[in-house]
């Protein structure tokens, strides 16, 4: 017999629909604190009941949510890929779903920590 282990939902991989309130202020929480990530320094870490996690750890708890990213931060992702990538990219600024919006980061911080893994 297989015993019972309780895990809090977030342990579980947040999505195939809607994530909850705390999962989606996390992922906000990200995004801002990718924004202020100084250069050379380890990926940034946010707040999740009581632990820090990574952003890329917050962006996958969120890589399934079709909840509508609001439009402030879609507008912010924009901005930031734009400064990341250089090249215009076809980010709608609204109807943006949070999957949408963390593979987006997730990619950026993926990027930026293979440069800082290169010493670059």
């Amino acid at each position: 017999m297989t015993p019972f282990v309780q895990t809090k939902p977030h342990s579980l991989l947040a999505g195939r629909g809607h994530a909850s309130a705390n999962l989606r202020q996390v992922f906000l929480d990200a995004i801002d604190a990718f924004e202020r990530w100084p250069e050379n320094e380890p990926e940034p870490t946010v707040p999740l009941d009581g632990v820090d996690v990574s952003i890329s750890r917050a962006c996958s708890l969120l890589r399934n949510c079709s909840d509508v990213l609001p439009g402030p931060a879609c507008r912010q992702l924009r901005e930031l890929a734009l400064w990341h990538y250089g090249d215009p990219l076809t980010l709608k600024v609204y109807g943006v779903s949070y999957a949408s919006g963390a593979r987006l980061l997730k990619g950026m911080v993926g990027s930026i920590l293979k440069r800082f893994d290169k010493g670059c």
